[in-house]
């Protein structure tokens, strides 16, 4: 559950919310001598396209975008840290604040054994995630993550 879709109104480079219009981050990724733009929103919306016109300037309409929450987090560090942990108590504990979203099970030297569940889950107060939403209604946004004591343990 680390990830939607929303769909966002672009006019002029620039994405809507709530019917205020704001400037897309543009970034350029060149591989293998090949330039391909991207587009995101401020909350981490990246606009999805097709490569083969991923070289060229975004155009107005609605355009499918994706957002994941481990974007803008460290990722294989909390994980690293979780392996890390000197017994499962400890290693739990990481699982709450990590960004990863999965199902964790530990064991440690002492005979201990624990299941953790882990990751940044979104709050969403519209939906469940299943289709995707319209993002220029700020009410279908994420409304930030679940708290590490909502996770089972």
């Amino acid at each position: 559950d680390m990830s939607d879709y929303f769909v966002e109104n672009i006019v002029d480079g620039q994405y809507e919310r709530d019917g205020v219009f704001h400037p897309l981050q543009e970034r350029s990724v060149t591989i293998y001598n090949q330039t391909f733009l991207f587009y995101d929103t401020l909350e981490g919306h990246t606009i999805e396209r097709s490569l083969d016109v991923s070289s060229d300037p975004l155009e107005d309409g609605k355009y499918l975008a994706s957002r994941f929450s481990t974007t803008g987090s460290e990722g294989m560090g909390d994980l690293h840290r979780i392996f890390e942990a000197s017994d499962v108590q400890e290693a739990q504990q990481l699982c709450k604040t990590n960004s990863l979203g999965t199902n964790y099970l530990f064991g440690d030297l002492k005979g201990n054994i624990g299941y953790q569940q882990g990751g940044h889950v979104p709050r969403r107060s519209k939906s469940t995630g299943l289709l995707p939403q319209p993002a220029w209604k700020s009410e279908n946004l994420w409304q930030g993550y679940l708290s590490g004591e909502d996770y089972h343990s």
